[in-house]
């Protein structure tokens, strides 16, 4: 069979090294060849669940050539490894052609194309997948807003960019977002700025981006219903409204 290259084949390499101490040689090769079939299943899906073809696919090589417990264990363990690992590639991969289709190449509107590199590479490294519900992560990279709940929606790629790149951010400005949202514009622009304030007046949602936020390691700060910090924007020279 041919061997799957990438993520997955680590992924095969590492559980091999690692866990399949203590079997026999017999089931230790049984077990890898099962892995790099895995990987290779794995690589042929879009999505990062698990699906009832890798079911089937576990249950038929069980069949064909049985492992000891250690070895099953072991191999269904690294079915969601793997799984995940080639999940979050894809995403990668869907992000870096949203910013090159939809965001730095000429719009079929006649809309301006956004050119200011630093503006592309936080698009291209923001996963916008996990600012939209899970049941929409499939549509995360689609050229349209997406709605939230509580009747909004987070805004089309394109546009957030955009209207990033008229900000003209630089390093030392401190900005205040109105509407944070899911979090992504904020998200975006965190990078590009000294600090951002964000404000959101539906507490669900508010509650949820900054939790989202802070679980992907930004740092700013959330105003109007809940203060983040002791120096909000009244104490503070902002530089940019938007």
């Amino acid at each position: 069979m041919k061997r799957t290259t990438g993520r997955p084949l680590v992924a095969v390499k590492i559980c091999h090294q690692q866990k399949t101490g203590g079997l026999p040689p017999r089931a230790s090769l049984a077990l890898e060849s099962h892995l790099v079939c895995l990987a290779n299943d794995c690589s042929l899906r879009k999505s990062h669940e698990p699906t009832m073809a890798t079911d089937l696919f576990l249950a038929g090589i069980q069949e064909q050539d049985p492992l000891p417990p250690s070895g099953l264990f072991v191999l269904l363990s690294a079915c969601r490894w793997i799984s995940f690992a080639q999940g979050d590639e894809n995403l990668r991969k869907r992000r870096a052609d949203m910013v090159k289709t939809q965001i730095s190449a000429p719009r079929r509107s006649g809309a301006e194309r956004v050119q200011d590199s630093r503006v592309l590479d936080s698009m291209s490294k923001t996963p916008r997948d996990r600012f939209v519900p899970a049941e929409l992560v499939p549509n995360a990279y689609d050229d349209r807003p997406l709605p939230i709940g509580y009747g909004q929606t987070i805004s089309q790629p394109y546009i957030v960019a955009k209207m990033t790149e008229l900000l003209e951010p630089k390093a030392e400005h401190q900005v205040l977002e109105i509407g944070t949202g899911s979090g992504y514009q904020a998200a975006v622009l965190s990078p590009l700025v000294a600090h951002v304030y964000t404000i959101e007046i539906i507490e669900p949602l508010g509650t949820a981006a900054r939790q989202r936020l802070a679980a992907l390691g930004y740092k700013m700060s959330m105003c109007a219903w809940v203060m983040a910090t002791s120096a909000g924007p009244k104490e503070r020279l902002l530089t940019a409204l938007l």
